[in-house]
């Protein structure tokens, strides 16, 4: 049987070490990998920038996640490319929606490892998907970019290979 792995992406190098984590547990078993972009568009301001500016960040989110299928593709994994559009959904919740939309069975996700101020500035979309997710999560740490090299990681995430 034929499962489905989410795989939620931003085209960071943690997202991309949750891809190559998604291509083997997909390669050994045979399952399909769906990766997602969440488009987030902001809320308030100038509309007529914001616009622009929206479908900017729109196209770049598409870009992104055409790039990761197209590398999981060349490494023999049946993938498939899914955007959502969400002016109000919190990102967490948008993936939250899409695996239960799509019938995961698990998700794979990379996560920053961001602690301190940063946390509390940035905070942790992994982390807060981790604490409401309809589906078991799979979370890839920052220690696993590591184990490849900075060029080979910073190649990978510009190139979008």
């Amino acid at each position: 049987m034929v499962k489905t792995i989410l795989l939620p992406t931003d085209g960071s190098t943690t997202a991309l070490a949750a891809g190559d984590f998604a291509a083997d547990i997909a390669k050994c078993e045979g399952d399909k990998v769906v990766v997602l972009g969440v488009v987030h568009p902001h809320l308030y301001g100038d509309m007529a920038y914001l616009e622009r500016e929206d479908e900017a960040i729109r196209d770049g989110v598409h870009r992104i996640v055409d790039a990761e299928v197209e590398r999981l593709s060349r490494m023999g994994v049946t993938a498939e490319a899914r955007t959502y559009d969400t002016p109000t959904e919190q990102v967490q919740d948008a993936i939250d929606h899409v695996a239960r939309q799509i019938g995961a069975d698990f998700l794979v996700m990379g996560t920053h490892g961001r602690t301190g101020l940063d946390r509390a500035l940035l905070g942790s979309v992994t982390d807060r998907v981790l604490r409401r997710s309809s589906v078991p999560v799979l979370v890839v740490p920052p220690t696993s970019v590591t184990a490849m090299s900075k060029p080979e990681a910073t190649a990978k995430a510009t190139a979008g290979v």
